[in-house]
């Protein structure tokens, strides 16, 4: 919680469309850490919220937040949030100044910029964030290993950095060809719930999100009570808001995407890590053999 009286005030404005991507979860994002952190956000009024999809169209009722037509004239105790700066904006005077861009790989004018860990779901933010999490690595384990996500599409190698990723489609149906008979397809929701209800299972328990999705109000519980999560890459870079969430909660993530996080994950000690099709499945036979 931030408790410097001089940078309490956020104005924020953005100039280009990067923003706008990815249904609106970086604009939500990026001004929830501030307005959950203590800060009142001042955010110009310039973008079309009807252009935005779910996630962006969450942020007028954000906490915290207010919209405003033009730039604070007492500016000097505030901090300036941009992604480009307009001139009136860049005239005056502000107590700092942070710059955000939406591609990691781009270059930058600072030589050590700060990157922003990749945050829970929109839907699953709030203030009593912190509580409910606490709360949640209380659980009892009734899972050895879950997955459940969307695979429609994530069937091509689109992440290279720094080598080729198995992508997600290829993970799960690896997992569900090489170790069927120790694995659980859940096709109907009333199954999952009783299998979270009942006693611990030694399996890898997949959800099929073709024929029903987790509910948001059951995703963190069921991620609180598995003991690893299976976290294959995103679509067009790997880090995904499940892995996150599944470490928020104690569950550790099976990933091939180590490296993305600051600091690394390490195999082992707070990970699984596998590489190609054979390292999935030793490490997963590996994980179900633990007394």
């Amino acid at each position: 919680m931030n408790t410097d009286p001089e940078l309490q005030v956020v104005f924020a404005r953005f100039m280009d469309d990067d923003i706008l991507d990815e249904m609106g979860r970086l604009l939500y994002s990026i001004l929830n850490i501030f307005a959950t952190n203590g800060y009142q956000v001042k955010l110009f009024d310039n973008i079309d919220f009807s252009a935005l999809d779910k996630y962006g169209q969450l942020v007028p009722s954000m906490s915290n937040l207010t919209l405003v037509d033009k730039v604070p004239n007492d500016s000097a105790r505030m901090l300036y949030l941009f992604d480009r700066a307009d001139k009136s904006s860049a005239r005056q005077q502000w107590k700092k100044k942070v710059q955000v861009k939406f591609d990691i790989f781009a270059p930058y004018w600072i030589t050590d910029p700060v990157f922003m860990p990749y945050p829970v779901h929109p839907l699953l933010t709030g203030a009593d964030l912190p509580q409910r999490l606490e709360k949640l690595r209380q659980n009892e384990k009734k899972l050895r290993i879950f997955f459940s996500g969307d695979t429609k599409g994530y069937t091509k190698n689109r992440i290279h950095y720094p080598n080729t990723k198995l992508p997600r489609l290829e993970v799960i149906e690896t997992i569900l060809e090489k170790l069927g008979d120790r694995t659980i397809h859940v096709e109907d929701k009333a199954v999952l719930k009783n299998l979270f209800a009942g006693d611990f299972i030694n399996s890898c328990v997949i959800v099929d999100t073709s024929k029903f999705w987790v509910d948001t109000t059951d995703w963190l519980p069921h991620l609180s009570k598995t003991d690893f999560f299976i976290c294959p890459p995103g679509y067009c870079m790997p880090m995904c808001h499940n892995v996150i969430e599944a470490m928020a909660v104690g569950s550790i993530p099976v990933i091939n995407y180590p490296e993305w996080f600051n600091p690394t994950l390490k195999h082992m000690e707070n990970c699984i890590v596998f590489s190609d099709k054979n390292d999935l499945v030793n490490n997963i036979k590996i994980i179900l053999d633990i007394n």
